[in-house]
């Protein structure tokens, strides 16, 4: 279970302990692991195409509040096979110019 805020993976989190289900949910980027990308300052995923996330099926909440690289970035690191679902229909408008590196 992810989310793209603290905040929204907090509720999730409640919603699942109120139902008995023993599921915590992370950010989005935690769950990718944000890690600096080089000296320059830059940062980066460690989860990606090369090092894809261990998880035989993503589950997202929120999904419209996520920027086209993010959702790119997450989709990226989903090893073959997995599959996901998100609450929302579509990917917010919202523009991302940053490239996210992969780190291992």
């Amino acid at each position: 279970m992810a989310a793209p805020t603290s905040k929204a993976a907090v509720r999730i989190s409640e919603a699942m302990r109120e139902n008995r289900v023993p599921l915590r949910a992370k950010t989005i980027h935690s769950m990718l692991g944000v890690a600096q990308a080089g000296d320059d300052g830059n940062w980066g995923f460690q989860h990606c195409e090369s090092n894809p996330l261990p998880f035989k099926y993503i589950v997202v909440d929120e999904s419209s509040m996520i920027d086209a690289g993010l959702m790119a970035s997450l989709l990226a690191a989903r090893a073959k096979g997995t599959g996901s679902c998100s609450s929302a229909t579509s990917i917010n408008s919202h523009r991302s110019d940053t490239a996210h590196r992969c780190v291992i």
